[in-house]
């Protein structure tokens, strides 16, 4: 077996042709990259056949390429889109912290988007919102059956943030379905001014 080197920049026809020359020459198997690609050649091999073979393995190590390159772009995208919604959770937190205990609608407005960057990922601090919460006054089951007033803004934003806390303080699995969305909107459409 004879190991030769290709000269660089040779198409893979010409470089075929040459190595079968070679093996003829020599009568023996030559061996030789092309391409990162190792080729065997024998004496009276056809050209023609290692141009095929040659291209068939390099389509192979493409495809393989380029689906690790996507693979690598959407684990990219993946890790970008989490950092940015961390970020966006973060962003959201801070203005959590400048909220008032008497602004009810900023607290509820908060509490409704929060379930909407959270998405269930626990991208929100819960047990830090609920622990505030309580510490402004809020309870879980507030204002519920006979305390519940649907005429009264504050109860029933009081009522609103009891449901919220009840449901974080609820095991995922023991969870009632609460639209909590749904609920906001009712209140909103009863109180507050478009």
């Amino acid at each position: 077996m004879y190991r030769h080197t290709v000269e660089p920049g040779l198409k893979i026809t010409k470089a075929a042709a040459e190595l079968v020359a070679l093996a003829n020459d020599r009568q023996e198997v030559v061996v030789a990259d092309f391409n990162d690609i190792e080729l065997r050649v024998n004496p009276n091999s056809d050209p023609d056949r290692i141009v095929r073979d040659w291209n068939a393995r390099h389509d192979v190590i493409v495809a393989e390429h380029l689906a690790s390159v996507e693979r690598a772009e959407s684990r990219a995208r993946e890790a970008s889109e989490s950092v940015a919604k961390l970020l966006a959770a973060d962003r959201h937190m801070m203005a959590f912290r400048l909220l008032e205990p008497d602004d009810l609608v900023g607290l509820i407005d908060w509490l409704e988007v929060s379930l909407e960057i959270d998405q269930g990922h626990d991208r929100i601090p819960w047990n830090d919102v609920v622990n505030s919460l309580v510490s402004f006054g809020f309870k879980p089951n507030e204002n519920t059956d006979i305390d519940f007033d649907s005429t009264s803004m504050e109860n029933y934003a009081r009522y609103l943030i009891g449901q919220f806390i009840n449901t974080i303080q609820t095991p995922f699995e023991d969870r009632l379905d609460h639209d909590f969305g749904a609920m906001v909107q009712k209140w909103r459409d009863s109180f507050v001014p478009a």
